[in-house]
């Protein structure tokens, strides 16, 4: 990927990174989108749950029934991260003025892996690839505030994206 410089110079970008955001970062992550946002129109999110607790019977799985699965799911699990990514119609990710390209990972503070239900599995696995859920905890962003920065952020409710 390229990105381009003030004087309208094509410039190699080197590497994609995360932007990982915390309590203490959110605000300051949320200008740094918003200050991107209006050129990069093209977004895609991904999330981690604590894993599948209720499952389907095969004789039943047809897509209503699959869907209330799912949406029972979700229903009773917390949202552990969210990963955003912001794209230009070339498929550039932000800069934000630099070499590098940038992605976000929102981390969230409600999931409790001694409380609330989870497969134990899907835990493991989230280990296995660095989760820190005591770090979550305790740093980790409030999902009410995340709730209302994104509807602030011109990222929703905008007929751009």
């Amino acid at each position: 990927m390229e990105r381009e410089n003030n004087n309208n110079m094509t410039l190699p970008c080197t590497s994609v990174m995360t932007r990982s955001v915390w309590s203490y970062n959110l605000e300051s992550e949320f200008e740094l989108i918003r200050s991107v946002i209006a050129l990069h129109l093209f977004i895609s999110m991904d999330t981690e749950f604590p894993g599948v607790v209720f499952q389907s019977y095969p004789a039943f799985r047809q897509p209503q029934n699959n869907y209330a699965v799912m949406k029972a799911n979700m229903d009773s699990m917390h949202l552990i991260q969210v990963g955003l990514t912001l794209s230009d119609c070339h498929g550039n990710l932000p800069t934000l003025g630099t070499s590098n390209r940038f992605i976000w990972e929102f981390n969230f503070r409600e999931f409790d892996v001694t409380q609330h239900p989870h497969a134990p599995h899907s835990i493991a696995l989230l280990r296995r690839q660095d989760m820190d859920f005591d770090k979550n905890r305790k740093f980790g962003v409030n999902i009410m505030r995340f709730a209302e920065l994104m509807m602030l952020s011109g990222l929703l409710c905008n007929n751009n994206i």
